[in-house]
């Protein structure tokens, strides 16, 4: 049991994973150290869970090297711009190689942490994973359903019963402005029709995909509320669901 830290209340939270997802400029991260300041920091384990990283991050890295990448833009975007042709012919490759990333990192990174008694704050996670690849295969052009990786998605947010879910919204003019005054806004998703259709494409697709999960779930609005009581919000309603009220 976790020591909350709210005054003179002392309130438990049995370990758990907790998935924070949203769309670019949310405010995830933010509130993510928000929860990690209420909770006793020796049991809390951070980790992250997204698209394209570890082995299939470094498949796609090479080729956008081989590629000349002078721009300096993100691996996927490299290949867009100079051979998408290329993204195509190895994208069973890619496909396999993100699988095996993904279960490596969440046997890693979350699943052992939790079983070793920690609450495991997760920025991204499966409903991100599988709003991203989706958002791949329309930017390319591919002829996929994206089906093994979204089953295998769904498997990851049914491994342990104590998973909680947090979708975090904005307005999309909010999450674009937001997104706009960072260096990456044109750069990363040059691979795209319009960078703001980025936004608009997991506006559209995140609830949904949340909405249909059978998992504790919640989607709570950042634009409304500070991160500080996003946070506590957060705690309660996951303390409620574990002591059954």
């Amino acid at each position: 049991m976790l020591e909350i830290r709210n005054g003179k209340n002392e309130q438990t939270l049995s370990p758990c994973i907790i998935f924070i997802s949203g769309n670019v400029g949310v405010g995830k991260t933010t509130v993510i150290k928000n929860l990690e300041k209420r909770l006793s920091k020796e049991r809390v384990k951070k980790a992250d869970l997204r698209l394209n990283h570890l082995v299939a991050c470094l498949l796609t890295l090479i080729l956008s090297v081989r590629l000349n990448n002078t721009d300096r833009l993100s691996p996927l975007a490299s290949l867009s711009v100079f051979n998408p042709r290329l993204f195509i012919r190895i994208y069973k490759l890619w496909t396999f190689m993100l699988l095996m990333s993904l279960a490596v990192k969440y046997l890693i990174k979350i699943y052992i942490p939790y079983l070793f008694g920690r609450v495991v704050l997760v920025e991204g996670g499966p409903v991100a994973t599988i709003t991203e690849y989706l958002n791949v295969i329309k930017a390319f052009n591919l002829h996929s359903n994206g089906g093994i990786i979204l089953r295998f998605s769904y498997k990851l947010l049914s491994v342990c019963s104590d998973t909680y879910v947090v979708l975090l919204q904005a307005p999309k003019k909010v999450l674009i402005s937001r997104w706009k005054s960072r260096s990456s806004f044109e750069r990363d998703k040059v691979y795209l029709s319009r960078s703001s259709g980025y936004v608009d494409f997991h506006s559209d697709v995140q609830p949904k995909i949340v909405e249909n999960l059978q998992n504790e779930k919640k989607i709570l609005n950042t634009s409304t509320k500070n991160p500080e009581s996003i946070a506590t919000h957060i705690l309660h309603w996951i303390l409620r669901s574990q002591n059954g009220v």
